[in-house]
Parts: C-alpha cells; sequence; structure tokens
C-alpha cells in the first residue's frame, strides 16, 4: 500500500515539541501557530525520497517526502535542513528545523498531503500517530482541512 499505515511515526512529546504541538487542531486547519514551535526539530512522518524546496511567497524553506503517489511537503521552516536532495529518508527521520519563512503569519510548521495529485486532510493520521495508533494514509479525507 503507497503511503504505508504500519510505519508512520509516533510523537514523543517530551523530545519533539514541533511535532507534540501539532496535534492541537487550529480553526484554519492543520497549522499551529507559537513561539515554542520555532527552530524545533521537525519529523518526517513517513519515509521516502526527500527534495529541500523554497518558495519565497508560499511554502518558505520546506521539504517534500515523495512515497509511491503520496507527496507530504512539510512547509516554513528555518532553512536548516536535515536532509539532501534525492536522499532516501526513514519514518521520523529529522528533515528540517521549523521556522517562519514564506507566506507565514508566525512559527508554525505547515504539512500539505496529496495523494494521486488530490489534496488530503493530514489531520486523523496525525492525530492517530499522536494516540500511538495506526492509521491508513490513503483513508485521509479530501476536506475538512484549509490549503
Amino acid at each position: 500500500m503507497e503511503g504505508g499505515g504500519a510505519d508512520v511515526v509516533g510523537v514523543d512529546a517530551a523530545d519533539e515539541v514541533c511535532a507534540a504541538l501539532l496535534v492541537q487542531l487550529h480553526a484554519r486547519g492543520f497549522e499551529y501557530r507559537h513561539e515554542l514551535l520555532l527552530h524545533r526539530r521537525c519529523l518526517a512522518v513517513v519515509g521516502g525520497t526527500a527534495q529541500r524546496i523554497y518558495e519565497a511567497g508560499g511554502c518558505g524553506y520546506g521539504v517534500q517526502i515523495t512515497r509511491g503517489n503520496t507527496v507530504w511537503l512539510y512547509c516554513h521552516g528555518k532553512g536548516t535542513y536535515y536532509v539532501n536532495n534525492g536522499a532516501t529518508v526513514n519514518t521520523g527521520a529529522r528533515i528540517m528545523l521549523s521556522g517562519n519563512t514564506g507566506s507565514s503569519t508566525g512559527p508554525h510548521l505547515h504539512i500539505q498531503v496529496k495523494i494521486n495529485g488530490v489534496k488530503r486532510c493530514p489531520q486523523p493520521l496525525l492525530v492517530a500517530a499522536w494516540r500511538g495508533q495506526t492509521y491508513d494514509p490513503q483513508n485521509m479525507p479530501t476536506s475538512g482541512c484549509t490549503s
């Protein structure tokens, strides 16, 4: 199964503040802005092939991870990367430091997921990971999050 369910990263709140605060749902979608998120280590939710990106007016510094038919985009990083272009990353690997770059009004980590080019809402998957449960990314809804 592309995207995998069994190897989705769990969250260790004591070690990864960036990931831990993601489970707090925000009215504007799956984003959470807080100064505690600035310059924190961000983890790959799933493994795949990494690509560093930069979009001045959008994502800012970010990392795109492709795995089969699924693309995970992590945005608004500091510009400090733990991955190289084309590198294979494992689930849970450090990929970048969080920041406040691109089209951002405060420190936060934005996660966008597309399966076969269709945006999906990652909230159910990330909440399941927080709870130590598994969740098949293919079941992520196509609505419920804002872009």
